[in-house]
């Protein structure tokens, strides 16, 4: 689905929001509906070119919504730099992969984000664990990912229109078929990660508390390692509304799945934020590094945003 369509269909979203709100108080003035119109607004005047009297100037706004397309894959790009730039110059691409680790399946929206908040923790007391007392200390303490979480949707009772191997991963996960109702939301995190002397299996073992699935995939030898970094986080960040199907067909999520989502978002993270995950090599001398609180990111218009979210060892 094309950026503008997921614009279009989280707008359609945001104004049931709005309406839900009224209905339900019958006051235009309400704390809810109130609340509602302002979120419904910073994501439509994302983008934009506003005036802003406080500085006396024109900036570009940007909503830094969880459900908008441009600022999901914007702040991706931007993580995928930043753990690149942790490295020496030279470092060879082999030694990054793509990675995907699958965390569970639930109906509960909110447990799905307290499951990814859960596994952010797991994996800095895992990585915090293999550089202390691990058998390859140094091996992890080169160690580094970048990731973003992706939430999945589809309804239990088009499980069998899924494909064979994630029916099979979701059984594994311990979803059962036959007792499920209703939406369900699979918890993923893509990213790319920097193994250095550590394989893939040491890894996956050692991260197992983390996510019980783990993949690996080799990153395109055609590109750059900062350009190859960007594309995979950026897309990692992607805003997916849609559930993939057999034969290669897809289906929308439902609306009340929609704003099922954006309430929870609302409910479980504060922008974007809750959506990162990164660990930095404690390898790292650069005299660029910082502390968790002084990070930021800049946009390209040179104006300082919220520090990114980091899992710090």
């Amino acid at each position: 689905m094309r950026n503008i369509e997921v614009r279009e269909r989280f707008t359609a979203a945001y104004n049931e929001l709005v309406y839900d709100a009224w209905t339900l108080s019958r006051n235009y003035g309400s704390p809810t509906y109130d609340d509602k119109v302002r979120e419904r607004g910073k994501y439509g005047s994302c983008g934009q070119t506003l005036y802003v009297p406080r500085l006396g100037r024109e900036v570009r706004h940007f909503c830094r919504r969880p459900a908008c397309p441009s600022c999901s894959t914007f702040w991706g790009r931007a993580l995928g730099r930043k753990l690149v730039s942790r490295y020496p110059n030279g470092t060879p691409s082999g030694d990054f992969r793509m990675i995907t680790m699958i965390q569970c399946v639930t109906s509960d929206l909110d447990d799905a984000f307290g499951r990814f908040k859960s596994s952010r923790k797991a994996l800095s007391n895992a990585v915090g664990y293999q550089c202390s007392r691990g058998l390859d200390r140094a091996g992890w303490r080169d160690f580094g990912l970048a990731g973003a979480l992706e939430i999945d949707h589809f309804l239990a009772d088009d499980f069998s229109e899924i494909g064979s191997q994630k029916q099979q991963q979701y059984r594994d996960l311990g979803y059962d078929p036959n007792t499920a109702r209703g939406s369900q939301w699979v918890v993923t995190v893509h990213g790319v990660v920097h193994l250095g002397k550590l394989g893939e299996d040491t890894i996956r073992t050692s991260l197992r508390s983390v996510a019980p699935i783990i993949h690996f995939e080799n990153l395109f030898g055609w590109q750059a390692l900062d350009e190859a970094a960007e594309s995979i986080v950026g897309y990692a960040g992607k805003v997916a509304i849609e559930t993939s199907l057999i034969d290669g067909q897809s289906r929308e999520w439902p609306m009340e799945a929609l704003k099922e989502y954006l309430l929870a978002v609302k409910r479980n993270s504060h922008g974007r934020q809750g959506f990162r995950v990164l660990v930095n090599p404690k390898s790292d001398t650069s005299s660029k590094k910082k502390s968790a609180y002084s990070r930021v990111i800049k946009h390209s218009n040179g104006n300082d945003d919220d520090a990114m979210p980091v899992v710090i060892l």
